[in-house]
């Protein structure tokens, strides 16, 4: 990697003979949107009028997503391979690794020309180590383009009918311990933690509830909660008081404890497609971990990465409709 000292005056020997210091403020202004510092044809003088287009240049390029690809094939490999099967367009491949550097069998290849990339998945891969690819035009890009600049409403969704539950305003992704039966010895039950979404029981909407079957063992599960549309169970409504947090204080002695795999989010940048989970702790770890997280603040933007890392396994977009 080459580096040169921020040093006014001083100017680079790359080429493009720009003073260091301006270069660098350039490269992370807002108006240029963070552009790299290795786009040497930059000039602070051509941004105006034209604000923010480097955002649109970007949101321009068309990703498409490879699935079961050999383990081994290389990013190298697998580019050449696209060159052979004849499409005009040489694209910047990624492949998914794990932080061991071991494949994760899947990758994209990033074009320019959304033509070009659509010709491609309706043209499809040939075979590659005796592996038949599968291709598509990678969703979560395609969402990034479109979400909205201003973040507004959101909701905690019936995963089957889509029926609002809960505004994201009142809903919390919080860190606690998860709670056991009445009765268990301290020395036999290991704290375990995770992170639960809930909300005040006053706050929920289309809702209803029946007596919970487990209260006699578990007296801090109070009600199911059902869907008021749909009747798919939802999750419980459960005693603040004794989790281990001081939600109470925040959402009331009573919340509601919405069970994953039961809901999906909408979430406040993003219209078009539902936020689907495996396990509340992924989203929580894709927003840095935090032990308190008002959903109403987590964006589209903001969990972008993880979703393309993810490819459908921990978190997926989904059609709205169901």
């Amino acid at each position: 990697v080459r580096t040169w000292p921020l040093v006014r005056e001083l100017l680079l020997d790359d080429g493009s003979g720009q003073d260091v210091s301006r270069k660098f403020l350039v490269a992370n202004s807002t108006i240029t949107d963070g552009m790299s510092i290795l786009n040497s044809s930059l000039r602070e003088p051509d941004l105006k009028g034209k604000e923010r287009d480097g955002m649109t240049e970007i949101h321009k390029n068309a990703r498409v997503h490879i699935q079961n690809i050999d383990f081994q094939v290389s990013e190298a490999e697998l580019c050449s391979h696209i060159s052979a099967a004849g499409f005009p367009e040489l694209p910047t491949v990624e492949i998914s690794y794990r932080q061991d550097r071991r494949s994760n069998g899947h990758a994209w290849a990033i074009f320019r020309s959304e033509e070009v990339a659509k010709h491609m998945v309706e043209a499809g891969l040939p075979e590659l180590r005796g592996r038949t690819m599968q291709v598509r035009m990678d969703v979560v890009s395609a969402v990034a383009a479109d979400v909205g600049a201003e973040p507004s409403g959101g909701w905690v969704r019936c995963r089957q009918c889509r029926s609002c539950c809960v505004s994201l305003t009142d809903a919390l992704l919080v860190e606690d311990v998860r709670l056991p039966r009445d009765g268990t010895p301290e020395r036999v039950f290991h704290k375990k933690r995770g992170y639960f979404c809930i909300a005040s029981e006053s706050v929920l909407v289309n809702c209803d509830f029946l007596p919970h079957p487990d209260n006699a063992v578990m007296s801090f599960k109070l009600k199911k909660v059902l869907c008021g549309a749909c009747d798919a169970e939802l999750g419980n409504v459960q005693d603040s008081t004794v989790m281990e947090g001081a939600w109470s204080e925040t959402c009331g002695s009573r919340v509601a404890h919405f069970k994953c795999e039961m809901v999906v989010l909408e979430l406040t940048d993003c219209r078009t497609k539902h936020l689907e989970l495996k396990r509340w702790s992924i989203l929580g770890e894709a927003i840095g971990g935090r032990t308190m997280n008002r959903l109403s603040q987590v964006t589209m933007r903001q969990i972008i990465d993880s979703l393309r890392r993810s490819s459908g396994k921990g978190m997926r977009l989904i059609e709205c409709q169901p």
